[in-house]
């Protein structure tokens, strides 16, 4: 998987990776390797981290836009969010 270029996820696909980080028989890399080398593929951006002393958990995806802005939530230049329908408005 590693090996791979970030380029081949379709627009909106996302890799979610999460990794025990202490050591396990059989197992070539640790899960610090295995996410060093995500951050390394080209055509990925790490969207979000969490890490802690067991496990680190990251997401990739092609876009460096996030969700919202994808879906056109929020305006291009990032202040504020689009006004909401009064149709919308009336079903809250």
């Amino acid at each position: 998987m590693a090996t791979r270029r970030g380029d081949h996820l379709a627009g909106g696909e996302m890799i979610v990776a999460c990794h025990w980080r202490h050591p396990v028989a059989d197992c070539p890399l640790s899960g610090d390797d295995v996410h060093d080398a995500l951050r390394a593929m080209d055509g990925l951006t790490r969207t979000i981290a969490h890490e802690k002393e067991d496990f680190v958990l990251e997401i990739f995806a092609r876009s460096r836009d996030f969700v919202a802005r994808r879906e056109g939530l929020v305006y291009e230049h990032g202040r504020g969010t689009r006004p909401v329908s009064s149709s919308a408005r009336e079903r809250n």
